[in-house]
Order: C-alpha cells, then sequence, then structure tokens
C-alpha cells in the first residue's frame, strides 16, 4: 500500500523529537512547508503531507519528505486519494 495522506504529527511527541535529533537536516526542509496547528489544550502539530506505507493496529507507518519513516496513529492521518 503507499498512498498519498495528510498527517498531523505531534510536535512533542517522543518519536517525533528523537526523529528531529538524528535527522536535523530533512527535518528542517520538512518543517518549512509544513503548517503548524493546535490541537486540544494547545498540543502543536506540524500538517504535512506523506505516503501512508502500511497499517498495523492503530497506527499508520507515513513516509515524509526527505524519506524520514514516522509510526503515526491512524486518527492523526486523511488519506487524500480513494
Amino acid at each position: 500500500m503507499k498512498q498519498r495522506c495528510r498527517v498531523m504529527i505531534p510536535a512533542q511527541a517522543p518519536e517525533t523529537r528523537q526523529s528531529k535529533i538524528l535527522f536535523k537536516t530533512e527535518w528542517a526542509s520538512l518543517l518549512m512547508n509544513a503548517q503548524k496547528k493546535e490541537g486540544e489544550r494547545g498540543m502543536p502539530f506540524h500538517e504535512v503531507t506523506g505516503d501512508l506505507l502500511e497499517l498495523q493496529g492503530d497506527m499508520g507507518i507515513v513516509t515524509l519528505e526527505g524519506g524520514i519513516l514516522l509510526p503515526v496513529p491512524v486518527y492523526y492521518i486523511q488519506m487524500l486519494e480513494a
């Protein structure tokens, strides 16, 4: 499965923070095009587009610009193509 999607990435989630540390250049490029959103209780999100590669339970594996792979809860993913 490889489908285009819109993803809301929790900015303060541990997996997001760790990925930003490991792949600084790729994240800098990605975040230049990302929109900042605020969720419930002011929780910050990055809104980006990517490709959904796989669903595993309640998580989706998404590939982002620069080849970044990230597990994202399915309720943060919106499919752009049917």
